[in-house]
């Protein structure tokens, strides 16, 4: 008896299963490309698993940070953006200004794919932005299942499509 108090159990709904203790969640050109964000992927899906969920989008939203970092150093994507109106990435810019700046960006790649895939990125960029209402570590905000799961999947498929740009 006294070496089953040691122990907590908790229960995680079948659903939630899929996100605990997922190394790769959001697949393996993600885990291979952004290795700095390995740890806070698997920490949100193991945060929305235990409903954890404001938790989760901190965790998350760190991940994404690590992604735009990436992006925005990329010669590519900064000559595209230079190219349009002489604008540059700030340090200071929002998730929804770097979105704003990558579509513009966009029309000056060359390549139709990778045109689209970059409107797709600052798309998803923005829902996670529009999701994320203030930098978690300066708020009271709590977020509900639905707003973790909705920033989850969108920063899912932006860090997927900048995989491929």
């Amino acid at each position: 008896e006294a070496f089953l108090l040691l122990f907590l159990i908790i229960r995680v709904d079948d659903k939630a299963q899929d996100y605990l203790a997922q190394e790769k969640l959001f697949g393996d050109m993600v885990y291979n490309k952004f290795p700095d964000s390995r740890n806070d992927i698997t920490e949100a899906g193991n945060c929305f698993a235990l409903d954890r969920h404001t938790a989760c989008v901190y965790h998350t939203m760190r991940a994404v940070e690590q992604a735009v970092k990436k992006l925005t150093k990329r010669e590519t994507i900064k000559k595209a953006l230079f190219q349009h109106k002489q604008q540059k990435f700030d340090d200071k810019d929002t998730l929804g200004k770097i979105a704003q700046k990558m579509s513009l960006a966009a029309s000056n790649v060359k390549g139709k794919n990778k045109q689209e895939k970059i409107h797709c990125a600052a798309s998803h960029l923005t829902s996670i932005a529009s999701a994320y209402r203030n930098p978690t570590m300066h708020t009271n905000i709590v977020y509900s299942g639905k707003d973790a799961k909705l920033i989850l999947d969108n920063a899912r498929q932006f860090m997927v499509v900048i995989c491929s740009i």
